[in-house]
């Protein structure tokens, strides 16, 4: 698969989000977590990016109305329920009334090499080791 030249970094120029939490990613980081409290109503188109996105609602039940490609889905969030966007995915949604969301990034070849590691694959990986 070839991984998508946009980062979380253009996701958190692109959300008409705050961002009311995040840790710091620095080169060669595994994974970052960072919250996001949604402006009312928000339309959200992202770009496919290089990292996989789990995204959790925190706080309160939300709601979103979601483009799977074909059509809008509205689907209701409890706290702690989510998604998981898989690397080099474009994503397109909206927000019904407003809404706060963990998002968990983790690198893909990282989330790769424990993959393999998990189902004891003969590929070699630093992160097996």
């Amino acid at each position: 698969m070839q991984l998508a030249a946009a980062t979380m970094d253009d996701w958190r120029a692109l959300l008409p989000a705050r961002l009311a939490r995040s840790t710091s990613p620095s080169a060669g980081d595994q994974l970052c977590v960072r919250h996001y409290s949604f402006d009312k109503d928000a339309i959200v188109k992202l770009p496919a990016i290089s990292e996989h996105a789990i995204c959790v609602v925190v706080g309160r039940t939300s709601e979103f109305s979601i483009d799977d490609g074909h059509r809008w889905k509205r689907r209701i969030y409890q706290p702690g329920e989510g998604s998981l966007i898989p690397a080099g995915t474009a994503v397109s949604f909206r927000v019904i009334g407003s809404a706060a969301v963990a998002h968990l990034y983790l690198s893909g070849a990282w989330f790769d090499a424990i993959r393999f590691c998990g189902y004891s694959c003969q590929r070699s990986f630093d992160a097996c080791a």
